[in-house]
């Protein structure tokens, strides 16, 4: 299979009896500068729908664009223009932005719009947490699940919200392009072996930072790409996510992610 190949998310659920399987089991696993914001003109309402047609999210028209890019990726955020000074956006040197809003600048109630300004898809994870594909399904980036009590919701292909919580401090997210920082093949306990290190941002985005780990690890090492070896990869990210690499063997069995965290993450 290519480096463009896809896995279904694991359900939060499933991932919690894992945990919990895995802990009992005694696992023995290893534990930018601000940058101002300058808000575009404001946005153009969009024409009406078809009666029959799913409404699709539009910003009031006087709402301001607030850009944020990472990589290859661009995001707008749709605010009230006396709102854009409580927006900051900083970008990063590894890929990744960090967006902070002040909730006071909102009016009570209103979600912000997030629209993908280039192309592809959103998808929203079981944990809260988003990834970015292209248009052939590829995934390019992973927006982490916000701070707090707020959320973000997917309404369609292209189009996101972002529900603040009332009488709150800021809430952050971030967005990121760079989940993998290195692989290295040797020997490792009894076999052929894979040495994986993921990004900082990559080990605390949730869902969506792994699933860009895996896509850019197939893209980098296309032999990897199998049940057991994205099984194994999962379990690190979930029950080891600090651990400095993550082995990963081909010879190892595919036996399910369940089974695979019981035996931490070393199915044999």
């Amino acid at each position: 299979m290519s480096g463009r190949s896809r896995r279904r998310l694991v359900p939060s659920a499933v991932l919690a009896s894992a945990l919990a399987a895995l802990m009992a089991g005694g696992c023995g696993l290893g534990s930018g500068s601000d940058g101002a914001v300058q808000a575009s003109p404001p946005v153009t309402a969009a024409p009406e729908t078809a009666p029959d047609a799913p409404s699709e999210p539009t910003a009031p028209a006087d709402q301001a664009r607030v850009p944020v890019a990472a990589g290859p990726v661009l995001l707008e955020l749709a605010v009230p223009p006396s709102a854009v000074p409580g927006v900051t956006v900083s970008p990063e040197d590894d890929g990744v932005t960090t967006v902070t809003i002040d909730p006071s600048g909102i009016p009570p109630g209103q979600p912000v719009l997030m629209a993908l300004g280039t192309p592809g898809s959103l998808a929203e994870q079981a944990d809260g947490s988003v990834t970015v594909r292209d248009v052939d399904g590829t995934v390019v980036a992973g927006l982490t699940a916000p701070t707090g009590e707020a959320s973000i919701s997917v309404v369609d292909d292209v189009h996101a919200q972002l529900h603040l919580p009332a009488a709150a401090g800021p809430v952050e997210t971030t967005l990121g392009t760079r989940a993998l920082a290195s692989t290295d093949w040797g020997q490792r306990e009894g076999g052929r072996s894979v040495a994986v290190v993921p990004t900082d941002w990559a080990r605390t985005a949730g869902a969506a930072g792994w699933e860009l780990v895996w896509a850019q690890l197939v893209s980098a090492e296309p032999e990897v790409d199998s049940t057991t070896m994205h099984d194994q990869l999962v379990c690190h990210a979930v029950g080891a996510p600090d651990k400095a690499a993550w082995n990963l063997e081909p010879w190892r069995p595919a036996v399910g992610l369940l089974e695979t965290m019981a035996a931490r993450c070393n199915p044999t």
